[in-house]
């Protein structure tokens, strides 16, 4: 069995990426920081993509497409019932990380 480390990656691409953790496949959007448990091997491939440890930069909400928010709002667990417009998805996913 590998040897896991939980990591705090930053995409700085401009495309997702999924990333294969020890829970499952994370997908994670450009600008999101996520901390995520990968393998040795995982990481090592992964730098390549990601950075690892605390977020140099981040991507504003805003600076996200309305397909983007739905993901983030998703991870998070933010609901977005009858919620379209990207403003109003930026309000909710603001809201319920203020708990």
């Amino acid at each position: 069995m590998p040897d896991y480390t939980e990591h705090t990656v930053t995409n700085e691409g401009k495309a997702p990426r999924g990333v294969y953790t020890r829970d499952g496949m994370v997908t994670i959007l450009p600008g999101q920081t996520k901390p995520i448990t990968i393998s040795d091997e995982i990481a090592k491939e992964e730098r390549a993509f990601l950075s690892f440890g605390k977020a140099a930069s981040r991507k504003e909400l805003s600076d996200h497409t309305v397909d983007e928010l739905k993901l983030i709002a998703d991870d998070e667990g933010a609901d977005l019932e009858g919620i379209t417009k990207k403003a109003d998805i930026i309000s909710a996913i603001e809201l319920h990380r203020e708990g």
